[in-house]
């Protein structure tokens, strides 16, 4: 049994995640039963009653969400969601021997799971600090009732699932967690992979045969560094005088304003349906993937950094991206730059124009990418899923213990 309860519409890395996440589990041979319980956010349209062919449910009167008051919709959308998975369970019956839950609002019915399966498992892929970023009230007040809901409740889940190892630390630190298990944001190779004969189309096609191609794929919201990832690529200008910068988004207006000082002929900014993402990545030469020392990026593993490595794209990130930092600086698989910190660019820009000579520089970042994959974490899922024990007990690998920086 996999239930959900969050914003799976319009986060897009919760999205890709959590429904990879239900996909490899039955590519192991599992029989899942996957329900989602989409919380409704202001914005154009509901959610479908399913997104890749998994069920979702929205709560009803969801039409009438912006005219009641936020934090009397929150509740009624925290008593529904229970109440939905409550009555999932009870038609689950003994059909499952193992339930993963995902959100904090569902944590409420951890002590209900627990008696009722067997194997109970909590997926933790952020942090209730992302609330505190926005420095407004209400985000205060939910960060406060997800931070209770979580130490009072994860305790009681068998084992979490982390997307980091600095994500594990974090939970053996807050909530006492012992039994853990890595799965982190992975990408679908068949998906995002490199093609020389594609590359060579899609750089004519968007006349950049010429060009030296920097590429960003993601939101804009304020912890992605938008104005940073546009500074940084200014001062590229000195160092690469035909650079390009090509961004992947949906937050179109934002990045256009961001870019306004720009000459136009210098960027571009799309809009791609997800699965299309790869064969724009595959036209460029490096990817940004900026972020600012912050708990929430500290433990973080955004997909976006596997599916450049899938494209061999070298990453332009920071020394502050989960695990992936240290693997970037011992792998070669791009440059570390601090964004609040101008002085280490130009250094940085020369090991750029180093990797990017490099002909193994490719090879060398799919290779890692093959370790970041869905595809090659089905075997580790299927060893995780075997036995009585908890979720995950069965791998021998497990995440490292606490380190004295954390």
């Amino acid at each position: 049994m996999f239930l959900g309860f969050g914003d799976i519409q319009r986060s897009h890395g919760a999205r890709v995640y959590l429904l990879s996440f239900v996909d490899a589990l039955r590519e192991t041979g599992q029989a899942v039963r996957a329900f989602f319980l989409q919380q409704i956010v202001p914005g154009p349209a509901n959610t479908p009653e399913t997104i890749d062919g998994t069920a979702v449910s929205v709560p009803p009167g969801s039409r009438c969400a912006k005219f009641i008051p936020a934090i009397v919709w929150r509740m009624y959308e925290l008593a529904w969601a229970n109440w939905r998975a409550f009555r999932v369970v009870l038609a689950d019956g003994r059909k499952s021997d193992a339930c993963i839950v995902v959100g904090p609002g569902l944590l409420l019915l951890a002590p209900v799971l627990a008696a009722r399966y067997s194997r109970l498992a909590y997926i933790q892929h952020g942090i209730a600090e992302e609330f505190l970023l926005s420095g407004r009230l209400g985000d205060r007040i939910k960060y406060w009732i997800n931070k209770a809901l979580e130490r009072k409740f994860v305790p009681r889940c068998g084992s979490v699932v982390v997307v980091s190892e600095k994500m594990a630390q974090y939970c053996r630190r807050e909530y006492g967690v012992r039994n853990t298990l890595l799965v982190p944001c992975c990408v679908h190779l068949r998906r995002f992979q490199w093609s020389d004969d594609d590359r060579l189309q899609m750089r004519s096609a968007l006349h950049l045969t010429d060009r030296f191609v920097f590429v960003y794929s993601g939101g804009a919201a304020r912890w992605q560094c938008v104005s940073e990832t546009v500074e940084f690529f200014r001062s590229a200008r000195a160092r690469f005088p035909n650079a390009f910068l090509l961004v992947l988004s949906a937050d179109i207006e934002t990045w256009r304003r961001t870019l306004g000082t720009l000459a136009p002929q210098d960027y571009q900014v799309m809009a791609v349906p997800h699965a299309d993402v790869g064969r724009y990545l595959r036209l460029a030469d490096a990817a940004f993937l900026l972020r600012k020392n912050s708990m929430v990026n500290v433990v973080s593993a955004p997909v976006k950094f596997a599916e450049y490595l899938a494209c061999g794209l070298p990453v332009i990130t920071s020394p502050y991206v989960g695990d992936y930092s240290s693997l970037t600086a011992t792998d070669r698989l791009g440059i570390l730059v601090d964004p609040d910190d101008a002085s280490t660019w130009p250094a940085a820009l020369d090991g750029l124009a180093v990797l990017t000579r490099d002909p193994s520089t490719r090879t060398r970042c799919r290779r890692a990418a093959e370790q970041l994959s869905w595809e090659g974490m089905a075997p580790r899922l299927r060893v995780a899923l075997h036995g009585d024990g908890p979720i995950g007990d069965a791998v021998e690998d497990g995440c490292a213990e606490p380190t004295a920086e954390m």
